[in-house]
């Protein structure tokens, strides 16, 4: 059982009446999960709708060669296995967490049943699965990059949002640690920290504390763009 006004804090039940996180409550539970611990395993058969109430994960999958791939990072108050909770199909990946983390889980049926109850999660959820479609686009084109630094300078660009000072620079508020871009650019630590270095030798990006400014985002684009800018750099 999960209090009630925990689950209130994970928007895809923020918008339900009180009665129906009561119910939601008495039907949810709570995993501790210590830092590199697995939470979800690939092919696994179990089919819980799951919400990240503290911590951070990590969803990856393994190369042919073994190697793991950081695909996505879950931040807290985010939902994820929401495929098996609807197929009943085993898990497509699997998730590490990167720090210690509360899991919740709801059992298939009761999740479905939640959405019958609450269309709007429903409508969440389906808009979810069209985003993630853009987001697994998104991270082919990514991992399809030979060069390592085309590669993190495009996920630096994932992180990044408009600084809200209307100008063009985009910022990373928080940079990510280092093993976390290395996982989702499929390389190393150590990789990671010789490209952001020559990227700021470049003035492609500027640290300001633990934020990162890229001051012009369609020069960090061209570098992506054409494999023989990144290759001499």
């Amino acid at each position: 059982m999960i209090p009630f006004r925990l689950l209130a804090q994970v928007p895809l039940f923020s918008t339900l009446p009180a009665a129906e996180l009561e119910w939601l409550s008495q039907r949810s539970s709570c995993v501790h999960h210590e830092k590199n611990a697995l939470v979800v395993e690939k092919n696994a058969a179990s089919t819980e709708l799951l919400f990240l109430l503290t911590g951070r994960l990590l969803v990856v999958d393994r190369t042919p060669e073994g190697q793991e791939v950081g695909l996505h990072v879950i931040q807290a108050g985010e939902y994820f296995g929401e495929l098996s909770a609807v197929d009943g199909l085993p898990r497509a990946a699997s998730v590490r967490a990167l720090e210690p983390s509360q899991v919740g889980c709801l059992a298939r049926e009761d999740f479905q049943a939640l959405m019958i109850r609450a269309p709007d999660i429903m409508r969440t959820v389906l808009e979810r699965f069209a985003l993630a479609i853009r987001a697994n686009n998104k991270r082919r084109v990514i991992l399809s990059l030979s060069n390592v630094q085309r590669r993190v300078a495009a996920v630096l660009l994932t992180y990044s949002a408009p600084d809200g000072l209307g100008q063009k620079t985009l910022v990373i508020r928080q940079l990510p640690p280092q093993h976390e871009l290395a996982a989702l650019a499929n390389t190393s630590r150590e990789s990671v920290s010789r490209v952001l270095r020559s990227l700021m030798e470049q003035g492609l990006i500027v640290r300001e504390g633990r934020a990162l400014l890229i001051p012009d985002p369609s020069a960090m684009d061209r570098l992506i763009q054409t494999p023989e800018l990144a290759a001499t750099q």
